[in-house]
């Protein structure tokens, strides 16, 4: 993951964090990312993160508020 992200321009520091931090949440109170809803009644969000030499689709996972995993596709592994 931290290859993928640093391949499209977002480190592994406070402006970085910040960026990965304000996608997820933009994709948590967008009710148009949802992908689906898992039989346990997860659901699925994805959203498009844009760095400056790139972007990859992220793919996260929520409990209620509670965010359970992400899955980052695109960028150099």
């Amino acid at each position: 993951m931290e290859r993928q992200l640093n391949s499209i321009g977002i480190f592994d520091n406070k402006r970085g964090r910040r960026v990965v931090l304000d996608n997820l949440t933009q994709a948590y109170n967008n009710s148009s990312s949802i992908l689906k809803t898992q039989e346990n009644g997860r659901v699925v969000r994805e959203s498009l993160l844009v760095g400056p030499n790139g972007a990859v689709k992220v793919e996260s996972i929520w409990d209620g508020k509670r965010l359970i995993t992400v899955t980052l596709y695109g960028g150099k592994r």
